[in-house]
């Protein structure tokens, strides 16, 4: 399902909040400008991803992989 663009979370930047067959939702950065959702984090919809050395996957794949959970964090 499509990611509204207001969604927002307060998981810390990076966490995993659900890995589906359209998409993977993670937390990515504070909502600065909006003081009723001061502290927020926006939400990114990621469709496909491409680990080191391998071939784009989409979501539907990876979250048949078992690769990624919900509350895994993506490290910097």
């Amino acid at each position: 399902a499509p990611i509204k663009l207001d969604q927002q979370t307060h998981e810390p930047a990076g966490k995993i909040v659900s890995v589906g067959r359209n998409a993977i939702l993670v937390a990515c950065g504070k909502n600065v400008t909006n003081n009723q959702h001061q502290g927020a984090q926006h939400l990114i919809n990621i469709t496909q991803m491409q680990w080191p050395g391998g071939k784009p996957l989409t979501a539907e794949q990876i979250a048949n992989g078992e690769k990624l959970n919900d509350g895994d964090i993506f490290h910097s």
